[in-house]
């Protein structure tokens, strides 16, 4: 199941709690998530349109979170915005690396 598309405005976060889910940009997988992984903050933080597809593989659960719960909780909890800054760095890297193969 299709969760958020590439190209469309992105108004909620989520983190997996149940089931793995991978993410396609411009029709290549750059990464497969499993429980506890995120995904959907940088259109919360600079509203611009998701970066990707992300596609549940098989049945899966999932915490949302609205723009502005989302930012409460980065204000009230300083650790979680730097942890999501270093899964941003991380991502924006692997999208610059050529594919492999």
């Amino acid at each position: 199941m299709q969760v958020v598309k590439e190209g469309v405005a992105g108004t909620v976060f989520f983190v997996i709690l149940e089931g793995k889910a991978r993410v396609v940009h411009k029709g290549r997988t750059v990464a497969r998530l499993g429980k506890g992984d995120f995904f959907g903050e940088l259109s919360l933080i600079d509203g611009g349109p998701r970066t990707a597809d992300v596609i549940t593989e098989g049945p899966s659960r999932m915490l949302t979170l609205s723009r502005t719960e989302f930012r409460k909780l980065l204000a009230s909890e300083p650790a979680l915005s730097g942890r999501l800054l270093e899964t941003l760095a991380d991502r924006v890297r692997n999208l610059e690396r050529p594919p492999a193969g």
